[in-house]
């Protein structure tokens, strides 16, 4: 006797993670209780990865101290990622739809591990290019790791809860942010510099072993479907990129602009609220960890409510229309001394932000055939780029202006992005509904469509 039903087969025939990504109907009341371990150790491959990533920013004045280096240098630590990261996405993202995510978990989280360890070891003897050199090999791995995560996810989440998973890995990945921000000034102040690192070599480690039990768990569940059903995936090529349409490529523009709307208020954000409110530090921190905390806090519901009723492109309209207008709030208020209106401010952001970060990534399958790797590294590629292009425009502006403390063209600049944000995302309804509407529907008639589907 199988121990796997018939229903539960056709589920995992265009669920191997090295297949390509198609959200079909199954049955939810036998689902494959594998594919729940599979989605719990995909949420463990960016722990590491997204623990680490600020690790300079929780512990600056030692790396400063230690390294005996200057602000520009210590900044560094993060351009050496991102730099890279406009290109590296796309042929990360290649790499996942080419050889699959078996392969990729494991050389992404290798390289993450690998970094991390080069960072620790790099400020214990006290040599800052070596660090460097850490720092941008985690980079290679970091983002392509998001994508192979995402590919894992989708692969495996049935199609009434993809939304709903992505948004809960999102939330699990900035708690883990927030547990580096939290947890690694106190070790270090207990311990020492190179202890609270190594902290980040173990959690990378932790990463690096479910990628191994992920890639065995899918050789042997994928041993079994071939057995079974004689399939032969279809590879994806680059050339394929071109029938990647028009709605494709409005939702990578829309979150590129959106998220560098949301991103570079943040890298301000702390000055910002001290120089224009009279915040303290600690004050305009609190401050600003309401936008990610209320990620954190809504992002499984608004996948939740994507997952039960649909009609994402006016969720992607509503985060746009939220991010900007509370840039256009933020510019509308005057300098004064602790005004209670701005936090309100943050709590629209964060909402703009919750409703992107449940939306846009789970759309990409809405709006492509195949080839969900190289897309997702697209997107990421083009909102690495506008981090590159942007934040200095800002800096710059701040520097070369006095109306509110400088920040009075930095606001106004922000409202472009979130314009901009905006335009796309109508231009997004636009061409989608000509393009099928794949993001204009309810569920229920997604469902209808699915099911004519596996009729034929």
């Amino acid at each position: 006797m199988s121990i796997i039903s018939d229903s539960d087969t056709e589920f995992f025939l265009g669920k191997s993670l090295n297949a390509s990504i198609q959200l079909l109907p199954s049955n939810p009341q036998n689902p494959p209780r594998i594919r729940y371990l599979i989605i719990l150790l995909a949420y463990v491959l960016c722990l590491g990865s997204y623990f680490i990533y600020d690790n300079p920013a929780a512990l600056q004045t030692q790396l400063q101290h230690t390294l005996g280096i200057d602000s520009i240098k210590y900044n560094l630590f993060y351009s050496v990622y991102s730099f890279p990261n406009i290109i590296i996405p796309i042929l990360g993202g290649y790499l996942v739809d080419r050889i699959g995510n078996r392969n990729c978990n494991i050389v992404f989280t290798l390289l993450i591990l690998l970094g991390q360890a080069l960072f620790t070891f790099s400020v214990i003897i006290d040599n800052y290019p070596m660090a460097l050199a850490g720092r941008c090999l985690f980079g290679i791995g970091g983002e392509s790791l998001n994508i192979s995560q995402y590919n894992v996810i989708i692969g495996w989440a049935h199609a009434k809860e993809v939304s709903f998973v992505l948004g809960l890995a999102a939330t699990l990945n900035r708690l883990s942010t927030a547990a580096n921000d939290n947890a690694i000034p106190i070790i270090q102040e207990k311990t020492s510099l190179g202890f609270s690192l190594c902290i980040g070599v173990i959690l990378c480690g932790i990463s690096f072993m479910s990628a191994i039990i992920l890639a065995w768990l899918d050789k042997n569940k994928s041993r079994f479907i071939l057995e079974n059903k004689k399939i032969e995936d279809e590879k994806f090529r680059i050339k394929d990129v071109r029938e990647f349409g028009t709605s494709f490529w409005l939702l990578s523009f829309n979150a590129c602009f959106l998220y560098c709307a949301i991103y570079c208020f943040n890298n301000v954000g702390s000055n910002y609220f001290q120089e224009r409110f009279g915040y303290s530090t600690v004050e305009s921190g609190h401050i600003l960890s309401i936008t990610f905390i209320v990620c954190v806090v809504l992002c499984p519901i608004n996948g939740y409510i994507l997952d039960k009723y649909g009609y994402r492109i006016y969720h992607i309209i509503l985060s746009s229309f939220l991010a900007t207008l509370s840039h256009v709030l933020f510019f509308a208020t005057p300098s004064s001394k602790k005004p209670l209106a701005p936090i309100f401010y943050m709590f629209l952001l964060g909402l703009s932000f919750s409703l992107a970060s449940a939306v846009i990534w789970s759309s990409i399958s809405s709006v492509i055939k195949k080839g969900s790797g190289t897309a997702y590294g697209i997107i990421l590629s083009l909102f690495n780029a506008g981090l590159v292009v942007f934040p200095p425009s800002i800096g710059a502006l701040k520097d070369h202006t006095n109306r509110d403390h400088g920040y009075y063209w930095v606001s106004f600049e922000l409202i472009i992005l979130g314009m901009l944000a905006i335009v796309t995302s109508v231009l997004l309804y636009v061409f989608n509904k000509r393009e099928g509407g794949s993001l204009c529907h309810g569920t229920n008639r997604i469902s209808i469509e699915l099911k004519e589907i596996t009729k034929c």
